[in-house]
């Protein structure tokens, strides 16, 4: 037989001398004549020039079609993708290498019916090359063999597994409520097919060698391959083993070898090729390939996840299904669970905020739960509280009470001689009384201020205040209800009147009306929520005064004589002010009055005026500024206290006259300083006393230095004789004193002759004088004693009533 080359890609001769060729092809004359030619692992060695390169151009190639007229005996070119299946037969060979790699000499084996250049049909080809240039060119098939034939099947196997996607959403993710509010968020769970992807590729069959001779074949080995393939597992009767499988299985005459055979796949179509080595009897091998066509385009034998199911979780609790959702295509679907929509209500408490701003989470995860794919979404809640404030601003009058006190600093009845001036002394003592002072008209009031601190306005429904003791009415403005802007203020006041002064606490309270609010933040009315604000008060300083302060008003009359009215005042004491207020409670006022109460002669009037009644009353009046200047005279009206003092001033004269002291008559002359008495004009101030020296004036008011006898007689003496001028009656003991001392002062004088030397050797002022003719200073001083006690009343008609003056 010929040998017959196949026409390979362009190649240089260096990459065919590492090239071996396996393979075969069938053709056809234009007779109808079929020849068959394989390769069965077929070298060509060498390269460059020599044998090698002749072996190279003895291939059918590119370069040799045009370079040389003898390329071989069969010439099919791969260059010409086969365009036309065709061929040349070419006998123009190197008869050197006739015989050489199992090729038949062309001179002697051409195939009957074929010439030389004769063109010929190709009907199946395949080729093999293995090395550097490795590929294949051509497509195999199950070659016929005149002693060994072979078939195989080829089916394409495969699983489905659709694809899915799950997507959740949440309208509102985050929102701002109150406490007491609620919060509804829609959620959305939408699954879709996302198409679907084949898995699981295999490719099984048969492989059937049958001996079509007349003598035994023993089969050594079965072989299986495609593209893509992995794991090919060959049974010819003794179980799955790895391709290729070593065998020693001797087929009779007309019997088969049947090997199952199953292969993965990385799913890509293409020819299976089998290939079965064997050995007839006498020892000649055998080989034969042959392929099937195969894909993957059959209905898959199992489809995974055409339905799923989906469920929802929240915040790691109770898992809630939603439905499922099927596919037939992975771009359609259809089902309950394809699209789901809920609604979910939160509030403050269940997400567990307790305080005023702080905010909450909670998420929520939608599962398909065949490919454990997950869709999740978390919600914001951030709970607000209002704030009530207050102040509490307590209010009550205070009324004071007052009393007040006379007294008359003298003893009674007061007897003054006619032209005599006395000064009536009086002590007023005012006080608060018991009890010092009434409350009443307890009220309290103040401001309430309602703040939102939130982003979301609140509204208020009522605001209400209550206290100890009382409740208040509150001005907001305008009526409830209020709706307070976000972080805005509700500004109110109220008042009430309480009924006592307990302290205790004042109370406000908001009442807001709560919302549940939909996912699109519309809310509709649901109950309410009250919010407190307190502040402690305490009745304890009044805030209007009645008669805190006061003026004190002095008024002594005599009944049809005369009126003396007078605003007493604390020492200090400015123009305009209070004669007394409480916080200097309680206080001594001092008033005093002096007059010649019976001028002389009040005895003789055609009606004796012997004794005046002299009231002398104490009011306390509420105080009241004055507007430009002080009032003279005690105001109109009903008094807060009063208290009056009358006393009894009796004319001396009326009855047996009374005494006046030497204070009295040295302080009451021309010269004063008290009031003048007009007795004095009966002696005269400036009248010589005697030997003395001196006036009557000055000797009353000369000291008695060193116990001077002469003038401590000499002041007693004319006190005892100025109330003699003031008929005041007398006794004998105290004549005898008056008649003894006239005989002292028209014999002596006040001072002795002598001098003596004081420090220094200067003299001194002349010493008393110690040796008066006519009595002795001891006589001098019994006698000034006892007109002493006539003076003030001990002995005689009595004393007359007289204001305290310096005394000897």
């Amino acid at each position: 037989m010929a040998a017959l080359f196949l026409a390979l890609a362009a190649l240089s001769p260096t990459a065919w001398a590492q090239t071996a060729f396996n393979g075969f092809i069938k053709f056809r004359d234009s007779d109808g004549n079929i020849h068959t030619q394989t390769f069965n692992n077929i070298v060509f060695p060498g390269s460059g020039g020599g044998g090698g390169s002749q072996w190279n151009r003895a291939l059918p190639g590119y370069y040799a079609l045009d370079g040389h007229a003898s390329n071989g005996l069969w010439h099919l070119s791969c260059s010409d993708d086969l365009s036309d299946n065709t061929a040349r037969v070419d006998l123009d060979w190197y008869d050197e290498y006739f015989g050489s790699y199992d090729l038949t000499s062309p001179t002697t084996a051409l195939p009957a019916g074929f010439t030389d250049g004769e063109t010929v049909e190709v009907i199946d080809w395949y080729l093999d090359r293995v090395g550097t240039n490795g590929g294949t060119c051509g497509t195999p098939v199950i070659r016929p063999d005149p002693r060994f034939g072979a078939g195989k099947t080829a089916v394409g196997n495969y699983d489905r597994q659709y694809k899915w996607t799950i997507e959740k959403s949440v309208t509102p993710a985050a929102a701002s409520i109150f406490f007491g509010d609620s919060q509804a968020y829609d959620y959305t769970v939408d699954v879709e097919p996302n198409g679907y992807e084949d898995i699981n590729h295999t490719v099984t069959g048969l492989i059937v060698g049958t001996n079509t001779g007349d003598v035994n074949v023993t089969v050594t080995q079965v072989a299986d391959s495609f593209p893509g393939s992995s794991n090919v597992m060959i049974d010819c009767g003794g179980g799955p083993m790895p391709s290729p499988v070593a065998l020693n299985i001797v087929v009779i005459p007309g019997a088969d070898l049947a090997c199952a055979y199953t292969a993965d796949s990385d799913g890509t179509p293409g020819i299976n090729t089998a290939t079965i080595n064997y050995m007839f009897e006498g020892g000649e091998t055998g080989s034969v390939q042959f392929g099937n066509d195969f894909t993957f385009g059959s209905p898959p034998v199992n489809e995974y996840d055409t339905t799923v199911s989906v469920q929802d979780q929240f915040d790691g609790g109770a898992v809630e299904p939603l439905g499922t959702c099927t596919t037939t295509d992975g771009a359609t679907s259809s089902g309950d669970g394809c699209s789901s929509s809920y609604t979910r209500t939160l509030d403050c408490s269940d997400i567990g905020v307790t305080v005023s701003g702080n905010s909450g989470s909670k998420s929520n995860t939608a599962t398909i739960v065949e490919t454990g794919q997950t869709s999740m979404e978390s919600v914001m809640l951030t709970c607000y509280a209002l704030d009530v404030s207050k102040t509490a601003d307590p209010a009550f009058t205070r009324e004071y009470h007052w009393t007040v006190d006379k007294l008359l600093n003298d003893d009674e009845p007061i007897r003054v001689m006619e032209g005599q001036s006395y000064e009536l002394d009086y002590s007023v003592f005012v006080d608060l009384d018991e009890p010092p002072y009434t409350d009443s008209d307890w009220s309290l009031s103040g401001d309430i201020t309602v703040s939102n601190p939130a982003t979301i306005p609140a509204t208020i429904n009522g605001l209400s205040d209550v206290f100890t003791g009382g409740t208040g009415d509150v001005d907001c403005g305008s009526d409830a209800p209020w709706v307070i802007a976000a972080g805005g203020t509700l500004d109110c006041t109220y008042s009430g009147d309480s009924n006592g002064s307990t302290p205790g606490t004042n109370t406000a309270t908001a009442t807001q009306q709560n919302y549940a609010y939909d996912a699109t933040g519309v809310g509709s009315p649901t109950g309410t929520t009250n919010y407190q604000g307190t502040a402690d008060f305490n009745m304890a300083n009044p805030t209007m005064k009645v008669n805190a302060c006061v003026d004190v008003w002095d008024v002594l009359s005599v009944e049809g004589v005369f009126e003396d009215d007078e605003l007493l005042m604390l020492e200090g004491a400015l123009v305009g002010d209070p004669s007394l207020c409480y916080y200097d409670a309680p206080a001594e006022f001092g008033y005093t009055y002096e007059t010649i109460w019976f001028p002389v002669g009040s005895k003789d009037l055609e009606e004796p005026v012997c004794e005046l009644l002299v009231d002398n009353e104490a009011f306390v009046f509420p105080f009241v500024e004055p507007n430009v200047i002080l009032p003279a005279n005690a105001p109109e009206g009903e008094p807060l206290a009063y208290d009056i003092v009358s006393t009894l001033v009796q004319n001396s004269e009326c009855v047996f006259g009374c005494t006046l002291t030497q204070g009295y008559w040295k302080t009451h002359s021309a010269y004063g300083p008290a009031p003048y008495d007009e007795t004095w004009a009966l002696v005269g101030e400036d009248t010589p006393f005697f030997l003395s020296g001196l006036s009557w004036h000055d000797i009353m008011w000369t000291p008695p230095r060193g116990g001077n006898a002469y003038i401590q007689l000499a002041h007693q003496w004319i006190a005892a004789y100025m109330n003699h001028l003031n008929e005041a009656s007398s006794t004998p003991e105290v004549d005898d004193a008056l008649a003894n001392g006239l005989l002292v002062f028209e014999a002596c004088e006040p001072w002795g002759q002598e001098t003596t030397q004081g420090k220094g050797g200067k003299s001194k002022k002349p010493a008393p004088g110690a040796s008066c003719a006519v009595a002795s200073d001891w006589q001098m001083r019994q006698w000034a004693n006892t007109l002493d006690r006539y003076n003030n009343g001990e002995i005689g008609p009595g004393h007359c009533s007289e204001n305290e003056e310096d005394d000897d």
